[in-house]
């Protein structure tokens, strides 16, 4: 599955803000997701409001591939 969407990343994660989920795009190849208005993994409410505000505070945005192999990027 292809996605499009504002990113952030550090030294073991990327994330990826969609319009309607949350991606975490692990370097070693692993990936999960989120649905929003959801929760996180640990039980904070994940709303349209913070993906808004968490998607503003991006400065960059990518395009990347995702499937049961793992993630590349491809913009």
């Amino acid at each position: 599955m292809e996605i499009t969407g504002k990113f952030e990343a550090d030294s073991n994660f990327i994330t990826v803000y969609t319009e309607n989920k949350v991606f975490t795009l692990a370097f070693g190849g692993d990936w999960g997701s989120v649905d929003v208005p959801g929760y996180s993994a640990y039980y904070a409410p994940l709303t349209k409001e913070w993906l808004a505000a968490a998607a503003a505070e991006c400065t960059e945005t990518g395009t990347f591939f995702v499937d049961e192999n793992g993630w590349k990027r491809l913009k």
